[in-house]
């Protein structure tokens, strides 16, 4: 038998008695030590100095408890502490009940060996590709769960340093704290920086930056209240603005928004041709209209997305309501610039937007969109643009609630589907029950929830600009395709037109359209409206089915 010490260190024992315990369990023929309770730095200061301080005893944590639950970060900082504890440290994996029912990393733990064997090769991958670096030489993840440390001939990626700073464990040697810039350009940086080490590139990497999606998951778990988003986009704007590091893809979105008044690139002249024998009014014509439309880039220029916009016109005529678009006066509300770190042409299209809705006196805005959607109801105000806003789903929910669509019971849709909340329409805005209540009523639909729902729901992968930018393995939208597929629904309804996107993109990439398709809660409306004619709806996903 085999003895281990299961030592809680955090809020429980003071450092010198962790020590102290650590050796006396040594002593005492312990074989193993580990720290459940550690989180973050902490782990890898307190394990560290452990190791410095035994001779034999092996020291492990789990997978839970360092670095904030991030496989890259655990990765990493396993990597680190193997080294300092001469090959003594052991990666525990795991599940607990307390795992169990509220998920690790937001997720619920349905299939936890499944789950573990993801999150391992998570590891394998990160570190076969962003070696660590300590002390000038490069390790990097062997086979099992085991951690050992092998110099390889490579150019380096992530460095430890002996810097310190107020917060460090200075009876640690080297500290432990980690660098993205190497140690020959650390003098020159810290030199250009006026006297510190650099923010962006030296203790945050760029990639990491740019691969926030801008969820708000982070805050709305953040049991502290740390506002993680708004630093982050902070962070954005000076690489954009003050440097110009900016991915490219994400580049080329902010001048076609500089120059055609879109991300897509598109001819601005061609933003209504969407709209053609629909029988929609424009502003211009229809001067006193009750709603604004604002249609939006995606639904005006991309064709999928064009689905939703036919699709809630026909829902408007059908209720009676009151509305007209802008047709080419409508531009791109900003938000792609803002997300992605553009401040000073988002606030461009702000002013312009707010002038041409004021020529119109519009007051009340349906947007399809729940970014435009957040824009408005958010941001817009700071600049003189107040209104009511309504997302599209609260409109037929209300549409619905007063009898003002009458649904053909004849045109039932036998489906099992589920809802995919938008991170701007749920997270952002709170509004979960419109699209859970519309597609309750429609004939035929039987709705069930993915595990990860409503302020839980797991992003697309396309907010904070990542639309418009390039994605590694394993992609976001792949992980949420894989949840809606476990509630064994035939269908995914969404509410914005980048969720629509990306659950297209990850059916196709995943070759699943043969057991599930998406379509926006607005199109399964417009299917079983009374006397409504059919539209063909170019789905990637599923191109038999029709509104």
């Amino acid at each position: 038998m085999k003895l281990g010490l299961n030592l809680p260190y955090e809020g429980t024992l003071a450092f010198p008695e962790a020590v102290e315990l650590a050796q006396r369990a040594e002593a005492l023929g312990f074989e193993s030590v580990w720290m459940p309770e550690a989180y973050g730095i902490d782990a890898v200061s307190i394990l560290g100095a452990l190791a410095a301080r035994t001779q034999r005893i092996q020291l492990g944590t789990g997978i839970v408890n360092v670095f904030s639950r991030t496989p890259a970060l655990l990765a990493q900082t396993a990597a680190t502490l193997d080294l300092i504890s001469g090959g003594r440290f052991i990666l525990g994996l795991g599940t607990s009940g307390h795992q169990v029912i509220t998920g690790w990393h937001g997720m619920a733990f349905d299939r936890p060996l499944l789950r573990m064997r993801e999150t391992i090769a998570i590891i394998r991958q990160v570190l076969r590709r962003d070696r660590l670096i300590f002390e000038g030489e490069v390790f990097r993840l062997d086979k099992g769960l085991k951690l050992l440390a092998h110099p390889v001939r490579e150019t380096p990626v992530m460095w430890t340093t002996g810097d310190h700073h107020p917060s460090a464990a200075h009876d640690v040697p080297g500290d432990f704290q980690p660098s993205w810039i190497s140690p020959d350009e650390v003098a020159a940086a810290v030199e250009k920086n006026g006297g510190d080490r650099p923010l962006f590139g030296g203790t945050i990497l760029d990639d990491t930056l740019w691969a926030c999606t801008m969820c708000g998951a982070c805050m709305d778990q953040c049991p502290v209240l740390i506002e993680h988003v708004p630093k982050i986009l902070d962070m954005r704007r000076h690489l954009v603005l003050d440097e110009s590091r900016l991915p490219r893809q994400a580049e080329s979105a902010l001048r076609n928004i500089e120059n055609v008044a879109n991300p897509y690139g598109l001819s601005h002249q061609s933003r209504a041709d969407w709209a053609k024998d629909l029988g929609v009014q424009f502003a211009a014509d229809k001067p006193g209209a009750e709603y604004l439309y604002w249609v939006g880039c995606a639904a005006s220029f991309d064709d999928r997305a064009k689905t939703i916009a036919t699709a809630l016109v026909k829902i408007l005529q059908a209720g009676g309501v009151d509305f007209a678009i802008l047709g080419t006066e409508e531009k791109c509300t900003g938000d792609p610039a803002r997300r992605i770190g553009n401040e000073y042409l988002f606030q461009e299209r702000a002013k312009e937007n707010v002038e041409v809705l004021k020529k119109h006196d519009v007051r009340k805005i349906i947007a399809s969109c729940p970014h435009c959607f957040n824009t408005f109801s958010n941001e817009y105000p700071d600049f003189g643009g107040t209104y009511e806003v309504f997302h599209h789903t609260q409109i037929i929910e209300k549409l619905m609630k007063e009898g003002r669509l009458k649904l053909d019971e004849t045109k039932a849709q036998q489906e099992t589907i589920t809802y995919h909340d938008s991170c701007y329409l749920g997270r952002w805005n709170d509004v979960f029950a419109p699209p859970r209540d519309i597609l309750e009523r429609i004939p035929g639909l039987r709705v069930v929830e993915m595990a990860r729902n409503r302020s839980e729901g797991m992003c697309c992968g396309a907010g904070g600009g990542r639309m418009w930018m390039e994605e590694d393995q394993p992609r976001v939208n792949h992980r949420r395709v894989d949840q809606a597929v476990e509630t064994e629904a035939t269908k995914v309804a969404t509410a914005c037109p980048f969720c629509l996107a990306m659950f297209d993109e990850g059916i196709a990439s995943r070759q699943l359209g043969d057991r599930i398709a998406v379509d926006d809660v607005a199109v399964y409306v417009a299917r079983s409206l009374a006397d409504s004619s059919n539209l063909d709806a170019p789905s990637v996903s599923s191109t038999s089915d029709q509104l």
